[in-house]
């Protein structure tokens, strides 16, 4: 053992290093051929996994083996993971029905609160790992795998959340503003996808981030990173335009109050729709205005709330949306 070295550490910081701590975990989806007795046909088997032995103590391999909050199974199929999520998805159920009791319970909106905030991300902690690759297989050709088997027992956990409206199961993402697991799922594969190529170079996943992006190509034996440069990678077409092309619409500003307003006045369209986004008194929001036949038929406005979390910008987002409407 070099001196100064992790057992000094563990004598100073009263810590103990021991073998049974240990685990060995053998990954690998190697098959051999085994011979069978009685002149039966040889079968293709999982190849062996060996004992380790260190200093005279045996570590009997493992099949599966937690680390870093998800479970690794030998074979690197996740099934172990996608149980550990399922069940606690149906502890989160039984807790929220404990909670969402008529007498004496919680209201419906802090229900709605806790699934969002604490059972959804507990429940699908490092998709990106382990159910990238069940995404992949669900859109590509192979969909007998066992994945899709935990995506639809992820599914149904969500009907469960009927006790937090007392709605029926094919109403429930409509009332109580939620998306399907489908979606949710793929909304947070997207934001681990944004988030590994905002990275740093500083950053230790920077390199396998990069050659993931440069090697897409990859058709065996992809990692999760293949999958999810690959499947968010948003290809913007060029616009293809005569040299003479002109927009079909008119933009004008007016630069005064008044010369919008006689504007207005002059317009002999049949039907126009005028919307505006504004921040009066700390306050952001955005209305829009309908009129046929110079006669107001439709006015609808939101208030998106204060300035310190809304802009401006926002604002003419939410005017767009609306004027669609």
């Amino acid at each position: 053992m070099r001196e100064g070295g992790v057992n000094k550490w563990a004598t100073e910081h009263n810590s103990e290093f021991r073998a049974a701590k240990d685990q060995v975990l053998h990954l690998s989806q190697r098959r051999v051929l085994q011979a069978q007795l009685f002149r039966q046909e040889a079968k293709w088997v999982l190849e062996r996994r060996p004992n380790l032995d260190i200093a005279g103590y045996t570590m009997k391999s493992s099949k599966a083996v937690k680390l870093v909050g998800i479970w690794l199974d030998e074979n690197l199929t996740f099934k172990e993971q996608g149980a550990a999520a399922v069940a606690k998805g149906q502890e989160g159920v039984v807790n929220f029905r404990r909670l969402g009791k008529v007498v004496g319970g919680v209201h419906l909106v802090w229900i709605r609160h806790l699934y969002l905030a604490i059972c959804v991300p507990r429940m699908l902690y490092g998709a990106e790992v382990w159910l990238a690759l069940v995404w992949q297989r669900m859109k590509g050709t192979n969909c007998k795998h066992d994945g899709r088997v935990i995506v639809k027992k992820l599914e149904t956990l969500l009907q469960a959340g009927r006790l937090m409206l007392g709605t029926m199961a094919s109403s429930l993402n409509a009332h109580a503003d939620l998306l399907p697991m489908l979606l949710v799922i793929d909304k947070l594969l997207q934001k681990a996808a944004t988030r590994s190529v905002t990275m740093p170079k500083t950053h230790p996943l920077h390199a396998a981030v990069r050659n993931a992006m440069c090697y897409q190509h990859v058709k065996k034996y992809l990692s999760p990173l293949h999958f999810l440069m690959k499947a968010y990678t948003e290809v913007i077409p060029e616009a293809k335009r005569k040299a003479g092309w002109k927009a079909p619409v008119d933009v004008c500003m007016a630069e005064t109050k008044d010369e919008a307003k006689k504007w207005v006045e002059e317009e002999t369209s049949k039907v126009a729709l005028f919307l505006d986004e504004s921040l009066i008194d700390g306050m952001v929001g955005a209305a829009v205005l309908l009129c046929v036949d110079r006669v107001v038929k439709r006015v609808k406005g939101v208030q998106l709330g204060t300035a310190e979390w809304y802009g401006v910008y926002e604002a003419e987002g939410v005017g767009m949306v609306l004027a669609l409407e």
